[in-house]
């Protein structure tokens, strides 16, 4: 059974932006469309569980390194994919931010920080690890949850879509357009790439 990409036709935001996959389902009528911003592509020779991957959000959104540890706590480098930081726009106010909030709230000590490409910091977690707005002792897995958290409210973007020029050419035709496998490979855009 063929499958479909449901498709942003317009900008809204930085998450539905114009080319953006948004859904995959299995075949359903030409000409009928899931929502009005939406453009239908059909891909003919492949199943909704082949295309699934199109919907795979920005899951390397950050790095997560234990370089030391003693008694008295651990050290950690937390780094952002620069892909991540230059199409997502995740400026330095984000990440300080980001580091304020490591600082404020788990008790961290700025050890090393990039002040050239602002991928990374290295920072220093006390033991016991103590979640301050609870006053409640807290695992690395608990930080590392947090963080990956805080840093999802910011990067959860679209990741695959196809360039505009495809979507006006679907809009074109209707709004529904069919290609095959192949040509969605070659067509999709992974903005981490």
């Amino acid at each position: 059974m063929p499958a479909q990409l449901m498709v942003f036709a317009w900008n809204k935001d930085a998450e539905r932006w114009k080319g953006a996959i948004v859904e995959v389902r299995d075949d359903i009528a030409p000409g009928s469309h899931w929502l009005p911003d939406m453009v239908v592509v059909n891909i003919t020779d492949a199943t909704k569980a082949q295309v699934e991957n199109y919907m795979e959000p920005w899951v390397r959104t950050f790095d997560y390194e234990i370089q030391a540890e003693n008694q008295n706590g651990w050290r950690i480098k937390i780094s952002i994919n620069p892909n991540i930081i230059s199409e997502l726009g995740l400026d330095k106010a984000f990440r300080t931010d980001m580091y304020q909030y490591l600082v404020n709230v788990w008790g961290a000590q700025l050890f090393e920080y990039d002040s050239t490409n602002h991928s990374y910091a290295i920072l220093d977690f006390p033991k016991p690890l103590i979640f301050i707005p609870d006053n409640v002792e807290k695992t690395l897995v608990d930080l590392r949850a947090d963080v990956a958290d805080k840093l999802e409210d910011q990067v959860a973007y679209r990741r695959y879509g196809f360039p505009e020029s495809d979507v006006d050419t679907a809009i074109a035709a209707g709004g529904y357009i069919e290609i095959t496998a192949a040509q969605a490979t070659a067509r999709v855009i992974d903005r981490l790439a």
